[in-house]
């Protein structure tokens, strides 16, 4: 059996700017856009896709509270889907 090395997702430490919500051709499924700064030395902008509620919810909190997020993604054809959102404390 061969040994497969895990390689971690990449996460962003970002603070919010913008919560886009745009509805999908599934009824009743929203896809959400979020656009963030990183926090870092050099800070970029980022953008994230998502269609879960409560990972758009928590960027929004972000974004009111100006507060840093950690984001985990990963990249698909449809650009960096978050897989994972942490408010900091």
């Amino acid at each position: 059996m061969l040994a497969h090395s895990v390689v971690p997702l990449p996460i962003d430490r970002v603070i919010v700017d913008r919560v886009d919500a745009v509805p999908t051709v599934k009824p009743g499924c929203t896809s959400y856009t979020i656009t963030a700064n990183t926090v870092e030395d050099q800070p970029r902008r980022r953008q994230y896709q998502t269609v879960r509620e409560l990972d758009a919810s928590a960027c929004q909190r972000s974004k009111e509270l100006q507060i840093p997020i950690r984001i985990r993604w990963k990249r698909t054809n449809y650009g960096n889907d978050i897989t994972r959102v942490e408010i900091e404390r």
